[in-house]
C-alpha cells in the first residue's frame, strides 16, 4: 500500500507541474515570438519567463527558467529551478536547483547535470549515462530508460523502465516491465509493484533487497462497501451544492430542472455533445502555445458544469418521484435528497449502473448548458417565488 500510495504522486506531480507551468504562462509570460534564444556567453539576471516554438539557453541565467514551448533546448547554465513544457525537451547543460519538466519526450543528455532533483513526466524519458542528477528523480512515463547517475531515491511509474543506472538510495517503481540492465548498481532497496517479474541481469549490484508487489483484487464485499462509501460522501457533496445553488438562484435552477421534463432529448443531446466536445477543445488550447489561456478556462469550466450536473438531474427526478408542483427551499432540498439518493442505488445496481451514470450526467450537464447559453423551455414554476 505504501509503495502504490508513493508512487500515485507522481501522477500528482505531474499534473501539478502542468497546471504550475500554466499559471506562469499566463501570468508572466514576456515573449511570445517563434525562436526565444540566449546566446552563449550571455547572462539573464531574474527569473527567465518566455514562451515561444524554439526556446534555446546556451548562455547562463541567474535565477529561475520558467518556459513553455514546442522544443526546449538547454545547454548553459542555471543557477535556479527550471519549469518547462513542450513537445520535446532536451538537458545539456547544467541546473543548479530542481527541475520540473513536462514533455512528449525528455531527454538528459551529454553533461546534462542537475544538481537539485527531477520531477517528470513524459511519453519517452531518456537519462543519458554520462548525465548526473545530485537529488532524487521523480517520473512518469510509459518509456523510461535510465542510464544516468542519480544520488538520490528513484520513484517511478511507468509502462516499461531500463536501469542501468547508479542509484545512491531505493528505487520505488509502479511498472508493466522492468528491466534491470548489467551497468545497474543500486546502494538500496529495489521495490517494484507489477503483475510481471523483473529481468534482472546477472551483472547488476542491488545493496539491498528486492522485493515485487503484486497487484492485489480486492474482495467483492470490499469492492461494494467502498462503493457504498462512495455513494454516500457523493450524495453529501452534492447535496451541499444544491442548497448552495437553490438558496442563491432558485428560479434559475428550478427553470433548468423541469426543462427535463419538457425535452429531455434536447437536454441528452446537448449534454452529450458537450462531454465529447469540451475536453477536444481543452486538449486543442493545450498543444497551441497561443490557446493556453482559453484552455485553461475553459477547463474550469468543464468540471463546474460537470460537478453541478447530477444536482440537476436529480431535482428533477426527485420532484418527479414527489409530483412536486410546489417550489419552496424545504420541498426543493427533499426532493434534491430524494432524488441523490435513488440515482446512487441506480449507479451501484451491476451493468446498468454505469449506464445510469452515463445518462443522468449528459442530461444533467445539457440542462446546465441549455441555461447557460440561454435555450430553455419557460416554466411555471420558475416563474413563483421561492420561500
Amino acid at each position: 500500500m505504501r509503495l502504490a500510495i508513493k508512487v500515485m504522486k507522481i501522477g500528482a506531480v505531474a499534473a501539478g507541474l502542468i497546471g504550475l507551468i500554466g499559471v506562469f504562462n499566463i501570468a508572466y509570460a514576456k515573449s511570445t515570438t517563434n525562436e526565444v534564444q540566449l546566446d552563449r556567453g550571455q547572462t539573464h539576471h531574474g527569473a527567465f519567463i518566455h514562451k515561444g516554438q524554439d526556446i534555446t539557453i546556451d548562455g547562463t541565467v541567474d535565477g529561475d527558467v520558467l518556459v513553455i514551448g514546442q522544443d526546449i533546448t538547454i545547454d548553459g547554465t542555471v543557477t535556479g529551478n527550471v519549469y518547462a513544457a513542450a513537445q520535446t525537451i532536451t538537458i545539456h547543460g547544467s541546473i543548479s536547483g530542481n527541475a520540473h519538466l513536462v514533455a512528449s519526450s525528455v531527454e538528459l543528455t551529454g553533461d546534462g547535470r542537475i544538481k537539485g532533483s527531477l520531477y517528470t513526466a513524459g511519453a519517452t524519458v531518456r537519462l543519458d549515462q554520462d548525465t548526473d542528477v545530485d537529488g532524487g528523480l521523480f517520473v512518469a512515463s510509459s518509456n523510461a530508460q535510465l542510464d544516468g547517475a542519480i544520488h538520490g531515491q528513484v520513484y517511478a511509474a511507468a509502462s516499461s523502465l531500463s536501469l542501468n543506472s547508479t542509484v545512491g538510495a531505493d528505487v520505488i517503481a509502479a511498472v508493466g516491465q522492468l528491466d534491470v540492465n548489467a551497468g545497474a548498481k543500486v546502494a538500496g532497496n529495489l521495490k517494484y509493484y507489477s503483475k510481471n517479474d523483473a529481468n534482472i541481469d546477472n551483472g547488476a549490484r542491488i545493496a539491498g533487497s528486492i522485493t515485487r508487489q503484486a497487484p492485489k483484487r480486492a474482495s467483492r464485499s470490499a469492492f461494494f462497501t467502498a462503493r457504498v462509501g462512495g455513494a454516500l460522501f457523493g450524495i453529501i457533496g452534492w447535496f451541499l451544492i444544491g442548497l448552495i445553488l437553490l438558496a442563491a438562484m432558485p428560479k434559475q435552477v428550478i427553470k433548468a430542472s423541469d426543462s427535463i421534463s419538457k425535452q429531455p432529448w434536447q437536454s441528452f443531446g446537448v449534454g452529450l455533445l458537450f462531454m465529447i466536445v469540451g475536453p477536444i477543445i481543452v486538449l486543442i488550447g493545450l498543444i497551441s502555445v497561443v490557446g493556453v489561456l482559453a484552455a485553461i478556462v475553459a477547463a474550469l469550466l468543464y468540471i463546474v458544469i460537470l460537478m453541478i450536473s447530477l444536482v440537476f438531474v436529480s431535482l428533477w427526478f426527485g420532484r418527479l418521484i414527489l409530483s412536486y408542483k410546489k417550489v419552496s427551499l424545504g420541498h426543493n432540498l427533499l426532493a434534491l435528497l430524494i432524488g441523490l439518493a435513488v440515482l446512487a442505488l441506480l449507479r451501484l445496481l451491476p451493468l446498468i449502473g454505469g449506464l445510469v451514470t452515463f445518462v443522468a450526467f449528459a442530461v444533467g450537464i445539457g440542462s446546465v448548458v441549455r441555461l447557460l447559453w440561454g435555450g430553455l423551455p419557460k416554466s411555471s414554476a420558475a416563474k413563483k417565488t421561492a420561500s
